[in-house]
């Protein structure tokens, strides 16, 4: 029986073949295209990440946030080192420091600031910022601490300022301006502790520094109305301890800082004694030089003092002692006697022959001790105290020397004078 097959072409019909070469073309090129929009996607992902710390950082920056601020700019630095952004954070890192240390300084917090400041190293590009950041934050300081009444640390830092910052700028001239209250506050506190010397010292600080201006003006008044009075018991006091030397400045700071008070008058009046009693001091000690020096300032300063005598003496006694202490003089003979008596019964004669093309002077310490002055060629008298007396003989640094006098050693020698007596000595160069 034949059957009809209902359908009549399934049998002979064959499937299409599939093209693997262009599905498989097809799912290459859509992994390039995937590949492209990752990478696209990627970098435009990347870029908005810098993009997005940089505009942190200067929204942090703008609300004064800076140690946020300079965290993103370092993430950008550390994150995309070699992209622009990156360029343009190292070099606005420092300009956020500065701002977040002068951000300290309004704060108060003026240790932190200027350890901000130590931060930025000494890069030219800063080095000017910081600089004037850390004197202002030093002057800032001293302020706060002058208002505290904390005048030994304020004076620290003020002039740390004036040292450090250029002369003459708007800094060095607060500082300066401020100082004097400063040093005015550091003597209130000392008078009120009992401190004469420490309050003293504080005045003169302001006198030997300032010599115009408001603050010279404020502790001259100042110095008048609080401090003559302890200076003047502190000068007696010394007097007493026999510290001539301090008595002295004493006595001058009166007369100088305070001369229409009665402290001034009487300092003024007791200078000489201070003087001769220093001077002498000095001798005893054996400082000669400087002893001299002082009986030569009492009587250049006092001429007419009931001192001047005792000064004139000492002078000499000072003078011929530093000769003798000298080690470099040479042996003086002692002088001739003529072994008659004068017409002086307490005194003796002593002539005085100078046989030299240069002026001597002869210094006699002893009894009654004299300066004589004897020019080239001369011969002068004078009457001496009975007794033993310590002569030097030099050619006279008063005068004029010619070279022929030049570098004549001193001579030295002890006299015996006897009352009644004449005595002679001829001085020759040999």
């Amino acid at each position: 029986m034949n059957e009809t097959n209902p359908f009549p072409d399934s049998a002979t019909a064959t499937k299409p073949k599939r093209n693997w070469l262009i599905y498989g073309g097809l799912g290459c090129g859509g992994l390039v295209v995937i590949c492209f929009m990752a990478l696209l996607v990627g970098g435009l992902w990347l870029n908005r990440q810098k993009t997005q710390l940089m505009e942190s950082a200067a929204s942090n920056r703008a609300s004064g946030n800076y140690e946020t601020a300079v965290a993103n700019l370092e993430q950008v630095i550390a994150d995309y080192n070699d992209s622009d952004e990156a360029a343009e954070a190292r070099t606005t890192i420092p300009q956020v420091q500065l701002e977040w240390a002068a951000s300290l300084r309004e704060q108060g917090e003026y240790q932190a600031a200027l350890n901000k400041y130590e931060e930025l190293g000494d890069d030219a590009a800063v080095a000017r910022g910081r600089s004037e950041g850390e004197w202002a934050t030093y002057l800032a300081w001293g302020q706060a601490l002058l208002a505290e009444a904390r005048f030994a640390e304020a004076i620290k830092r003020l002039e740390r300022v004036v040292a450090e910052a250029p002369a003459g700028s708007e800094l060095a001239n607060q500082a300066h301006e401020l100082i004097p209250s400063a040093y005015l506050g550091v003597a209130d506190t000392a008078l009120a502790a009992g401190d004469v010397p420490g309050a003293f010292s504080a005045y003169g600080t302001i006198f030997a520094n300032y010599a115009t201006g408001n603050g010279r003006e404020q502790a001259l008044t100042s110095f008048a109305t609080h401090m003559a009075a302890p200076l003047a018991t502190l000068a007696a006091e010394q007097i007493r301890a026999s510290q001539f030397a301090e008595a002295v400045v004493a006595y001058e700071g009166l007369v100088a800082y305070a001369p229409a008070t009665s402290q001034a008058a009487e300092a003024q009046a007791q200078l000489p004694s201070a003087y001769y009693s220093w001077a002498r001091q000095l001798a005893d000690t054996a400082d000669y030089e400087t002893a001299i020096a002082k009986y030569e300032y009492l009587l250049a300063t006092f001429p007419n003092s009931t001192f001047q005598s005792k000064a004139e003496k000492g002078l000499i006694d000072a003078q011929v002692a530093a000769v003798n202490a000298s080690g470099t003089a040479g042996e003086l003979p002692s002088p001739r006697s003529s072994g008659g008596v004068t017409t002086g019964d307490d005194t003796a004669l002593y002539i005085v022959e100078n046989d030299t093309v240069c002026p001597i002077l002869l210094l006699a310490s002893g009894p009654s001790s004299q300066s004589l002055a004897i020019p080239a060629g001369q011969t002068i008298e004078s009457d001496f105290e009975a007794g033993t007396y310590n002569v030097v003989v030099q050619t006279d640094d008063n005068q004029a020397l010619s070279a022929d006098c030049q570098d004549i050693i001193p001579f030295t020698g002890e006299y015996i004078f006897e009352a009644g007596y004449e005595y002679n000595s001829s001085f020759y160069i040999e």
